[in-house]
């Protein structure tokens, strides 16, 4: 069965959207996930579930979130292997120069496919170097 991690946006943050992480992870096993791990207080949940299609995983929870917790924050769900593939598809990976010790390498994930025309341009702000995709 796949592994998946749903990333909501704007869960207890600012006192608002609040969910206890406990409630999260029993809302998803009532939903028949499995090894259900919430991250921290971000409402980040990972799990494993038989079904197999985002969409339906998505609509399943965000459903369920609706009626349990009367709101429902964006729900990026992906599954362990995309992002695994992102991490390994990184530019920079390879890159000792950027590197230092304690250093590490942050990356984004958009609720949705973007343009293939994209542009990738770096800065260096004082130590860390930045890079920003368009499009």
């Amino acid at each position: 069965m796949p592994v998946f991690i749903s990333l909501f946006r704007g869960v207890n943050v600012g006192g608002h959207n609040k969910i206890k992480m406990d409630a999260l992870r029993s809302l998803y096993q009532s939903l028949g996930f499995r090894n259900t791990r919430t991250y921290i207080q971000s409402g980040n949940v990972v799990f494993v579930a038989k079904e197999r299609n985002p969409a339906l995983l998505t609509k399943k929870i965000h459903d369920a979130m609706e009626k349990t917790f009367d709101f429902c924050p964006v729900i990026v769900l992906r599954s362990a292997n995309e992002l695994r593939s992102a991490i390994a598809a990184s530019p920079f990976a390879k890159r000792k120069d950027i590197y230092s010790f304690g250093s590490c390498e942050y990356f984004a994930i958009a609720s949705r496919a973007r343009s293939r025309n994209r542009t990738i341009s770096c800065k260096r702000f004082g130590s860390p170097l930045v890079c920003v995709v368009e499009g």
